[in-house]
């Protein structure tokens, strides 16, 4: 929202106020998605979407924060599965998931 707001208030204006329009939306429509994927159900309904978009953009600073692992060390569905079997033959009374961090 605020690279289109940029560009609406640049001198001359670089969108125009329907792409700005369009930008709002989707923009409000990601942060309504996000929101919906958190769980919660602990608040009081009224306080829900406020909230949830607030929370939804704080869980977005944090992980604009961290840094990304190299992709050739994030495991493959065949490496955790690989994992997963080795853990139950060495300790086949226990079943912990193998998980990425």
């Amino acid at each position: 929202m605020s690279k289109a707001n940029t560009a609406l208030e640049a001198t001359p204006p670089k969108i125009t106020q329907a792409q700005a329009r369009d930008s709002e939306n989707m923009a409000l429509n990601l942060l309504q998605r996000a929101s919906d994927a958190l769980d919660l159900s602990l608040l009081p309904e009224a306080l829900r979407q406020g909230l949830g978009i607030e929370a939804a953009l704080l869980l977005k600073e944090v992980l604009d924060r961290m840094l990304l692992p190299p992709l050739d060390v994030i495991p493959t569905a065949e490496m955790v599965a690989t994992a997963n079997k080795e853990t139950v033959e060495q300790y086949p009374q226990t079943r912990p998931p193998f998980r990425g961090r």
